[in-house]
């Protein structure tokens, strides 16, 4: 993985042009062969070719190019140049590329400059102002400011940082103990032995303020006023970090506040970053503040011959400390809190012994703690427990997420792409550039793959078969019927794209409201220890007792479309939509209606109407939707007490429950002769090909195919859309 640095190389042929440069450089490898002398003929031979060096260097380098798609993007900054004289081993100049540029390291003047930032920031933060505005005032303290850049610009990961601040150090305490006053001398001694480097350790993660969470912050200057100054000098920041940690934005990185700053310090702290970006630009946009990279390129002139070495540089804190787990004890808690939660893999064996510790621990301090707990024994240390770890660690919010984000916001792909993958990952893409194999798509373990339609139950059949490379033909053409169906009907509009990727975001919601008790029926028993939804269906982890709610229980693109197209050809102007979930089919249907159109929709839940009635406000269709809140039957019989008929019902529910509803809607006349009548599911999951004794809703399905079948009141025919769509026509 290349360095932000190196990816930010790419900038055509103005790549070989010098940054120039007023501070003395470290020492280098190359000792004293460093030109002191114009570098303008370095950058006029540069020129000449510089798109063969460009290319080159980059390649040699490992930089990688983000591509042009971006126009957000910064034009790219650029590495420092100089050249080299010619020696009797060296037949023409050579150009030395340096893509770091950092100050050299002074224990003496770091120190200095941050004991001179606690001792002014001391007032600041007893203050009784409001710990956001004492935040502030800090932040715009000059000296406080002073040590914040000079940190940022030191070469944190380097062993020469590591002795020099080790060795300088304790120096400093060696000639302080020479003062007479020997209870002093005692005191300084003991506070430059202990622990010391936790000092280090907080300046390395100071480089990275920039994008620190505010709390993360007040702990380092906790910590630091703490080693240098001792507990009674640290108090008060220990105060204000208990404050300030109450607060909303408390996790929110420093930069979001440089608009909040003076204009002085706002500018200080934005030429600062400029710099940085040239100089050292993981300091700025650091992948993570516990890693970075570094590259070291030498060319001839004419970019004949190039030398480049990159390395990664990890850093790592290991402490042997006892009772963690009291809640006074801030171990974890430093490096918690300001994350606003903890996602931990625990032993079966840890955790029964320091579960409750564990738990207690967290909630203690208010930060979200997720415990993933596995297996510890030998027999299940392989492929399977990873997996299931795997499948944990995505329900609990990791995984893809954030380089899908990241790939959004550089343009890449569009936003609904981005929240809504459809579970697919990224074969589509790999496709596209000729780096998809096509053996290995789809081949999920039969046990992990989420059946939901036909298709997936044959493919998960099919991946039981040891004849992998025709089972593989078979599962990438089975698993393509649903893209080439998306991807061939008319494209949803942007409000209903838009309620998909509001519906992939509720699933935390709904997990926390059946927890709550706020949903009633959230769930229906299945067999086998699954658990369904009754607003349609959901998939279900193995071995898991909650459901995951995800985008695929709304209706979906080629199912909206299809309601779109009935509705214009039947010149529909009075839907019913039983069911409403997230407002997907309901929206759908009222884009194709005419002005003069009503679509009304009953929804069980009150929280799935509110979050429905969110998602289709921004429409300017919005004001043909009429939504009702209860059980159906009782809406359903309030409709035809009005004398209320429909053109089009779309029913989408519990499924035991589907048949009764049908009955309903015949006898009560709500479904007019001559109109339509739309189910979902009747498929249900493919669990009737299977031969296999049927769920609670696959037999709610099945007894609505017969009951439909035995019928002569209605026309019907079952299309094999997803999981299952019956269009049936009431003829008399």
């Amino acid at each position: 993985m290349a360095c932000t640095k190196c990816a930010s190389l790419v900038s055509g042929p103005a790549f070989m042009q010098p940054v120039q440069s007023t501070r003395p450089r470290p020492a280098s490898s190359l000792g004293q062969s460093h030109v002191q002398g114009d570098e303008s003929s370095v950058a006029a031979a540069a020129a000449a070719s510089a798109s063969a060096t460009a290319s080159a260097v980059l390649a040699v380098a490992g930089a990688v190019s983000l591509g042009a798609a971006s126009g957000r993007r910064r034009a790219a900054k650029l590495p420092k140049v100089v050249r080299l004289q010619g020696a009797q081993t060296m037949p023409s100049p050579t150009l030395e590329i340096n893509y770091y540029d950092l100050d050299a390291v002074e224990a003496p003047r770091i120190l200095s400059a941050v004991r001179l930032a606690i001792k002014m920031a001391s007032p600041i933060v007893q203050e009784s102002t409001s710990p956001e505005e004492r935040l502030r005032k800090l932040l715009s303290e000059p000296s406080v400011q002073s040590m914040l850049t000079t940190v940022s610009r030191l070469p944190v990961f380097s062993k020469e940082m590591a002795l020099a601040f080790k060795e300088s150090f304790f120096s400093i305490c060696f000639m302080i103990t020479l003062v007479p006053q020997h209870s002093q001398k005692f005191r300084l001694v003991e506070a430059c032995d202990k622990d010391d480097l936790d000092l280090l350790l907080a300046l390395k993660q100071l480089k990275y303020f920039w994008n620190l969470p505010q709390s993360q912050l007040a702990i380092l200057l906790e910590v630091m006023a703490r080693q240098l100054e001792g507990p009674s000098q640290a108090a008060p920041f220990q105060e204000f970090l208990r404050v300030l940690t109450q607060t909303p934005n408390h996790g929110k990185n420093i930069k979001h506040l440089r608009d909040e700053l003076s204009a002085e310090a706002k500018a200080e702290y934005l030429r600062n970053a400029e710099y940085l970006e040239t100089a050292d630009a993981h300091a700025v946009y650091p992948t993570s503040i516990y890693r970075q990279c570094d590259g070291f390129t030498l060319a001839t002139k004419d970019a004949s011959t190039i030398e480049a070495v990159m390395s990664t540089t990890l850093t790592t804190t290991i402490k042997i400390a006892r009772k963690v787990l009291e809640p006074s004890n801030h171990l974890l808690y430093n490096i918690y809190k300001p994350l606003g939660r903890c996602v931990a893999v625990v032993d079966d064996k840890v955790d029964a012994i320091y579960g409750k510790e564990l738990d207690a621990y967290f909630a203690g301090h208010g930060i979200e703690f997720k415990k993933i707990v596995s297996s510890g024994n030998e027999a299940d240390k392989d492929i399977r427990d990873v997996e299931r770890i795997l499948v944990s660690l995505k329900k609990a919010g990791t995984c893809m997420g954030f380089g899908a984000y990241l790939a959004m916001k550089s343009d890449f792909i569009p936003e609904i792409e981005c929240h809504w993958g459809q579970g697919r990952g990224v074969e589509e893409h790999c496709t596209e550039v000729g780096l998809a194999d096509p053996q290995s798509k789809k081949m999920a373990p039969p046990d992990d793959r989420f059946v939901v339609t036909p298709t997936d139950l044959m493919i998960s059949t099919l991946t039981k078969s040891q004849n992998m490379a025709a089972v593989g033909e078979v599962v990438r053409m089975l698993d393509g019927v649903d893209g080439m169906v998306v991807k061939y009907s008319t494209q949803p509009s942007e409000a209903l794209r838009n309620v998909s990727v509001q519906t992939a975001k509720t699933n935390p919601n709904w997990a926390e409201m059946e927890k709550k008790g706020a949903t009633s029926k959230l769930l229906e028993a299945g067999r086998d220890g699954e658990s369904f939804c009754n607003l349609g269906f959901c998939f279900h982890f193995p071995d898991y007792s909650c459901p995951l709610l995800i985008a695929e229980m709304i209706s979906g693109q080629a199912e909206g479309q299809l309601l779109q197209l009935l509705v214009k050809f039947g010149r529909v102007k009075k839907v019913l939509d039983i069911g409403t979930f997230t407002g997907y089919s309901s929206l759908a249907m009222a884009e194709a209606l005419p002005e003069d159109g009503r679509v009304v929709t009953l929804e069980r839940q009150e929280e799935a109407a509110k979050m429905a009635a969110e998602n289709w406000a921004s429409s300017p269709h919005v004001g043909k939707i009429e939504s009702r809140v209860g059980e159906a039957q009782a809406l359903l019989q309030a409709l035809a007490s009005q004398g209320e008929s429909f053109d089009l019902v779309f029913l989408d529910v519990d499924k035991p429950g589907y048949f009764a509803l049908y009955q309903t809607l015949m006898e009560t006349g709500l479904l007019r002769v001559g109109g339509l009548l739309a189910v979902d599911n009747t498929m249900y999951k493919g669990e009737e090909l299977t031969g296999e004794q049927l769920s609670v809703n696959g037999e709610g399905a099945r007894a609505l195919n017969a009951g439909l079948l035995a019928d002569d009141r209605v026309l019907q025919v079952m299309l094999p859309l997803r999981d299952g769509l019956t269009l049936a026509f009431r003829q008399n």
